[in-house]
Parts: structure tokens; sequence; C-alpha cells
């Protein structure tokens, strides 16, 4: 019970914050943050429905494009994920990170070749760590995602 009363307030100091600071700064970013907020406690529609308003406010945020693309990807919606993230990419070609979560979701829709692509030059700007973290046999991040099958990465040619 301490635990959800905890959550709870940690909640609402962070919305407080964030509505009093960055709604009045920057709606585009107020919409960003709760979606931020919303993807954090699993609720993934709400983080979308708010990183699709932050994009309607600013479509030239990668990374609001980026975030959702994430909160797809945790719903299963790998191609609009991928959607995402090519806006993303598309707006900021150096963006490693949206690179990397478009390698993932490219893997997790099995198309094994544009993952190893997404993988090699998410690596060459800077972010080979990202994709090494839960699934230590793999050597593959997995971002709070089930790890991927062994066979999967072994074809996709991301681990030996």
């Amino acid at each position: 019970m301490k635990i959800i009363i905890r959550i709870a307030v940690y909640f609402a100091v962070g919305l407080l914050f964030t509505v009093l600071i960055v709604r009045l700064v920057d709606p585009s970013r107020f919409h960003q943050v709760i979606g931020d907020w919303g993807r954090k406690f699993g609720y993934y529609k709400f983080a979308i429905d708010h990183y699709s308003s932050s994009i309607h406010l600013n479509a030239n945020k990668a990374g609001a494009f980026n975030s959702r693309g994430v909160a797809r990807y945790y719903q299963g919606q790998f191609e609009h994920a991928v959607q995402d993230y090519n806006r993303a990419i598309e707006l900021d070609p150096q963006y490693a990170l949206a690179i990397k979560n478009r390698a993932l979701a490219f893997l997790a829709m099995g198309n094994a070749e544009d993952a190893k692509q997404g993988y090699t030059l998410a690596c060459n700007l800077g972010r080979c760590e990202d994709f090494t973290h839960r699934c230590p046999e793999l050597k593959l991040r997995c971002e709070k995602v089930e790890c991927i099958s062994i066979q999967t990465a072994i074809k996709a040619g991301l681990c030996q």
C-alpha cells in the first residue's frame, strides 16, 4: 500500500511541475513529457495520444517521433514504429537512438538485413552499448521488451 501511495505522490508532483512549467514554455514539449510519463507507467495508448499531440503542435521534433515509435513498439505496432523512427531520422539523420530503435523494430519484424544495417549504423554513431544489456548471451539490448530469440539474433548477424 505504501508503494502505491509513493507512486501516486511521485506522479502528482511530476505532473504538477509539468503543468506549471513546461506548458507555459512549450505546449509541444508539455505533451511529450506527459507522454513520457504515460509510457513510463505502461499506458502506451495514452502516451501515443500525447506524442501525437506534440507532433501536431510541432512536426519538426525528432524526439517526439522517436518516443511515439517506442510506445508503438511496446504495443507491438512495429510497422508504425518504423514509420515514426524513419520520420525522426529524416528530421535528424544523426539521431543514433532512433536508428537503434528502428533496428530493434526491424529485428522484431523478422527483417534481419535491415536490422543488421541499422545496428551497424547505430554503432558507427556511438550507440553500440545500447545493444548489450538484458540478454548477455545475445549481447543485444532489448529496452524493457522480451529478449529476442538467439536464433533471430544469429540470423541478423548480431551475434555469433
